[in-house]
């Protein structure tokens, strides 16, 4: 059985201009909304391994959505919520104000250490990668080799519990876009 987790092509652009914290949540709804770029798109070593898959798999966001159909060489594309990036906290302050990139390095680090106000937990995603691994599991048995369209923390998650259901691997998936790991199992 084999399983290759990708991460999406490289999403549109979003505002860069300094926001509250308090605005991140909307920005992070416009990024979750957002495709990739019209010039993103996978190498020819990305198409061939997607290429000998018999099923793709997305989350639901449209990044990961739109990424699976680039790859997609007439196989079908299953979109299910389950594969959805692990949410990004924020908070309700307003007066200082940062680029969104700065906010997403503080609140991710901060996510990591437990505040999920606005989000997932780090323990909910853990049990939604647990789950995550076992459905993509259940879909390598049945078509022995599939690819997950992914994104970058989640993919992580998932990789973790592959290798502890003796899956062979990377213990890190590329968080590049496009990037991609390898796992597979007898």
């Amino acid at each position: 059985m084999k399983i290759v987790l990708f991460r999406h092509g490289e999403p549109l652009d979003l505002a860069k201009e300094p926001i509250s914290a308090n605005d991140l949540g909307l920005w992070i709804a416009q990024y979750d909304s957002g495709s990739i770029k019209a010039e993103s798109n996978p190498t020819k070593l990305a198409l061939a391994i997607a290429s000998e898959s018999k099923l793709l798999i997305s989350s639901d966001l449209r990044r990961s959505r739109d990424s699976a159909d680039r790859l997609s060489t007439g196989q079908s594309v299953r979109q299910n919520a389950l594969f959805k990036e692990a949410g990004l906290p924020y908070s309700n302050h307003k007066t200082l104000k940062l680029t969104p990139q700065i906010w997403i390095v503080v609140f991710r680090v901060l996510w990591y250490l437990g505040y999920a106000k606005g989000s997932e937990s780090r323990t909910a995603v853990k049990v939604r990668a647990a789950i995550a691994a076992k459905e993509l599991i259940s879909l390598a048995r049945e078509h022995q080799n599939i690819v997950l369209v992914g994104h970058g923390i989640f993919n992580r998650f998932i990789a973790r519990e592959l290798l502890r259901q003796d899956f062979k691997g990377p213990s890190k998936p590329s968080s590049k876009y496009w990037g991609y790991a390898v796992y597979e199992s007898d």
